[in-house]
C-alpha cells in the first residue's frame, strides 16, 4: 500500500516523503498489537514461574528478544525492501543501509518494550 501510494516520489515532494517517514514506524508498531494479546494472556505463567524461582524476569525478557529477532528482522527487511525502492528514494548505498538500521532497531524497541 505504501509503496503504491508514494510510488516514486520527487525530490521537490519533501512533504509527502516527511508523511512517509511518519506513516512507516506507525504500521511497524501495528505489528505490536497481536503480541500484546498473547502476553496478556500468559502473564498468569509468567508470574508463577518467577514465583516458583524457575528462571528470573531477565531470563525471560532476553528469552522474548531473541525469539522475536528474526521476526522484526524479517519484518523490517521485506517492508523496508519495498517501500523504500518503490518510494524513489535516495539511490546512495549509505542512506539505504541507514534507514534499514532505523527501520530494524525502530522495530526491535517497539516490539519488546512490553
Amino acid at each position: 500500500f505504501y509503496g503504491a501510494l508514494f510510488y516514486q516520489l520527487d525530490l521537490d515532494e519533501w512533504y509527502l516523503k516527511a508523511m512517509l517517514l511518519f506513516q512507516l514506524p506507525t504500521f511497524t508498531l501495528s505489528t505490536l498489537f497481536p503480541q500484546v494479546q498473547v502476553l496478556a494472556s500468559q502473564k498468569h505463567i509468567f508470574l508463577k514461574h518467577v514465583d516458583s524461582a524457575f528462571y528470573s524476569p531477565l531470563v525471560f525478557t532476553v528469552a522474548q528478544f531473541v525469539v522475536g529477532l528474526p521476526f522484526v528482522m524479517f519484518d523490517a527487511l521485506v517492508f523496508g525492501n519495498l517501500v523504500y525502492w518503490l518510494c524513489g528514494l535516495s539511490p546512495n548505498l549509505h542512506a539505504y543501509l541507514m534507514y534499514l538500521a532505523i527501520v530494524a532497531v525502530f522495530g526491535l524497541a517497539m516490539n519488546h518494550s512490553y
